[in-house]
């Protein structure tokens, strides 16, 4: 994220990308100054949309065609111009390559393979986004599929031994964890339908805070006395009973509860979701009611240890 203070500029791109018989394949382009790895970007004009503006990028930069998804798929931040672009990503698949395009003269373009690419960018945040791409790709295709965020709260305090466990707040660690991984929730493209806290106090600030990170209105988060103290049956209950309107769908609680059902519900053994850690479990169903053991595939595993906070 970029420093307080610092100039930030909208732009939007796309990875361009098409099936090939040994996989999915990405299409890079360079640079016109420093001739490295990029995907096809620009800024955002003002008598367009981000998708309409990352459609005109991709054919002007990169002689591409395509259905672009208007679903963002993430944001990467790159410096230039002494200021911050802040790009907004969405998948472009790709239909048409032109054999002229308005900047041929100035850029090399290559389909390369997902790990390719992931060693090809120099942005770690681009890189996070390329390597989820064949889960992307499934997300925004099939449309209807649920996607449930695990979310255990954040490092608590156990200082003042008088206070009920209940009423335990956050420590310093935990109110600084939990907006960043907010931040990494906003780069991960997450678009909450839906909030539910545990009515717990470091669970509900976990959630404030990670909230305002992803502008979901604090005033719209749900709080579900069930989760506090909950067991596995009760959590699986709650998420059976989930409105089948929502399709994406944060929970916030507790260990070791979270944990057991983070396994439940992929068969994969993680021994620990650690404070304020992120468990994201796609499922390819209709309704929050068909979710059973081992129906849900994990889609990303994040917590603030796996980065540089420490």
């Amino acid at each position: 994220m970029p420093p307080e203070g610092t100039s930030v500029y909208a732009q939007s791109g796309v990875i361009p990308f098409r099936h090939e018989a040994d996989g999915v394949k990405v299409l890079l382009i360079t640079s016109m100054r420093r001739q490295r790895w990029i995907i096809p970007k620009g800024r955002i004009e003002q008598d367009k949309t981000a998708t309409e503006s990352a459609q005109m990028e991709a054919y002007e930069e990169a002689g591409i065609r395509g259905k672009i998804y208007s679903e963002a798929v993430g944001y990467y931040h790159r410096e230039k111009w002494g200021s911050v672009c802040k790009i907004q990503v969405f998948l472009l698949e790709v239909e048409e390559v032109l054999d002229e395009w308005p900047e041929a003269s100035f850029r090399e373009r290559a389909w390369v393979s997902i790990d390719e690419a992931v060693q090809f960018v120099e942005e770690e945040s681009l890189r996070k986004i390329l390597r989820l791409l064949p889960a992307y790709i499934e997300h925004i295709k099939t449309g209807k599929m649920k996607r449930l965020y695990l979310i255990r709260h954040a490092k608590s305090s156990w200082k003042d031994s008088s206070i009920a466990d209940f009423d335990r707040t956050l420590n310093k660690r935990g109110k600084m964890n939990a907006p960043f991984m907010g931040r990494q929730l906003k780069e991960y493209g997450v678009k909450a339908d839906l909030v539910i806290s545990s009515p717990a106090n470091r669970a509900l600030k976990t959630a404030t805070l990670i909230a305002r990170e992803i502008d979901f209105p604090k005033k719209k988060i749900a709080i579900d006395d069930s989760i506090y103290e909950a067991d596995l049956s009760a959590l699986v209950a709650t998420i059976k009973g989930m409105d089948d309107a929502l399709n994406n769908v944060i929970l916030v609680g507790h260990n070791p509860a979270f944990t057991q059902l983070a396994e439940y519900l992929t068969n994969k053994p993680i021994d620990n979701i650690p404070t304020c850690g992120v468990f994201c479990v796609d499922f390819n169903i209709k309704s929050w009611k068909k979710v059973s053991k081992g129906k849900g595939v994990l889609f990303f595993f994040d917590y603030p240890k796996k980065h540089s906070l420490y």
